[in-house]
């Protein structure tokens, strides 16, 4: 029997054809932002949570998600949004930050009995922090003036989170 010899290389072939799948996976993660992969939540889902929670521990978990939707709602409007409308999302940012702090800081001896929660809420806001910052640098300076505010409620609430939790620490003897 006599081989076939041909000069169909099959390589070239495969790499097309994975080329093409890598692509088709590329365009279907579309939704993720430079603030990473957006989470299973939505704003009117988290709103419902939050609604529904009644332990401060868990209010304090459900305003830190909605502080993140609601960031990351402004920051993927910001294009096609009015500056106002961008505005009023990042007002309701800082109130959600606001009252994740209250309800925090409003738990007896909290830094002691929730050092966790402290430092989950203290990294969101280093992430968000950097977020902002990062949006500040693409905006034109008439248009800083809300992300700048949203950045400074950040910074403070951090600035306080890390203060009472070193504070407790130092109380501990630690």
């Amino acid at each position: 029997m006599r081989k076939h010899s041909s000069n169909f290389c099959p390589i070239p072939a495969l790499v097309g054809l994975f080329l093409s799948i890598v692509l088709a996976s590329c365009s279907s993660q579309s939704h993720k932002t430079l603030m990473g992969p957006p989470g299973k939540v939505t704003l009117s889902e988290a709103e419902k949570q939050l609604q529904g929670s009644k332990q401060p521990i868990q209010r304090t978990r459900n305003y830190i998600q909605l502080s993140d939707i609601l960031l990351r709602s402004a920051r993927n409007e910001a294009p096609q949004s009015s500056n106002e409308n961008v505005q009023v999302m990042l007002n309701q940012y800082r109130d959600s930050i606001l009252s994740a702090q209250q309800e925090l800081f409003g738990l007896r001896k909290s830094a002691q009995r929730f050092p966790k929660e402290y430092m989950k809420f203290e990294v969101v806001l280093r992430h968000h922090i950097r977020w902002l910052s990062d949006w500040k640098l693409e905006l034109a300076t008439n248009e800083q003036p809300p992300v700048v505010e949203a950045m400074d409620t950040a910074i403070g609430i951090r600035e306080q989170l890390l203060r009472s939790f070193l504070t407790a620490d130092e109380a501990n003897g630690h």
